[in-house]
């Protein structure tokens, strides 16, 4: 019997301290080699298997399974092979046609009816896992955005810091001239842009001037008032605001001049 090893780590596997995709080539190997076990091909995949169509190897994969490259999958742990339903299915059809003989993982063996319904099970408790932990992340997202924490990488003129964001003292000036100098109405966005650049406004990498476009983001960027707007909803920050502004809606009306 021929294989192919199927290796796959996602980005969301960080926080579960998932192998990693070196790990599972060092498995499949030792475990090829120790049970004698011919492998053509080795597919490596860096994506989610939440969804289904997301996994271009995965597809080439079930391509070469169909041209009887091969009849055996061997995976680290079955939940590699799929987390949503559909391509579960696919697998499982696979079976049933005679294309995927046999799918083997280092601590088990699925090539019969009964192997396979058990894998079926398997692979659907890890679609609903996935399912649950995405709705956990949202409810967790909601509750921080309610109590006023900015979920993600802090805009210029802030730092993270643990659960929130707190002004950056070596870029919050640059933001507050910014609003400062637009605010007397004399100043076009491309003017407001040398003017920073003048005073020392560069960019985070490579020490360059910084476009006009991103001075643009700054002045029409709410948090900065401290208000986050997540998917059209608002929430006050309890962060300190960079900015007072008595009209925001003079702020969202900003075009690049």
């Amino acid at each position: 019997m021929k294989y192919i090893s199927y290796c796959r780590k996602s980005s969301e596997d960080e926080s579960h301290q998932a192998q990693s995709i070196e790990t599972q080539r060092r498995i499949l190997k030792e475990f090829s080699e120790n049970n004698k076990l011919e492998i053509v091909k080795t597919f490596i995949e860096t994506k989610s298997a939440k969804d289904d169509g997301n996994r271009a190897e995965f597809e080439k994969m079930l391509e070469c399974f169909k041209n009887g490259e091969a009849d055996g999958l061997l995976v680290c742990h079955i939940d590699r092979i799929s987390r949503n339903l559909i391509e579960a299915g696919i697998i499982n059809k696979f079976f049933d046609l005679g294309i995927i003989k046999e799918i083997r993982t280092p601590s088990k063996i699925y090539n019969t009816i009964s192997d396979f319904f058990m894998m079926g099970i398997e692979l659907v408790s890890a679609s609903n896992y996935s399912r649950a932990l995405s709705q956990r992340v949202k409810e967790g997202i909601e509750t921080k955005l309610r109590k006023g924490e900015y979920t993600m990488p802090a805009p210029l003129g802030y730092k993270n810091n643990h659960v929130n964001i707190v002004p950056n003292i070596s870029t919050m000036g640059y933001v507050q001239k910014a609003f400062q100098l637009y605010s007397t109405g004399q100043y076009s966005i491309r003017q407001i842009t040398e003017i920073l650049y003048s005073e020392g406004f560069r960019t985070s990498r490579g020490n360059k001037k910084v476009y006009k476009a991103v001075v643009h983001r700054i002045l029409t960027n709410p948090i900065y008032y401290g208000l986050i707007i997540q998917k059209g909803k608002e929430y006050r920050g309890s962060f300190e605001p960079l900015i007072i502004v008595k009209n925001k809606n003079t702020i969202f009306s900003l075009e690049i001049i």
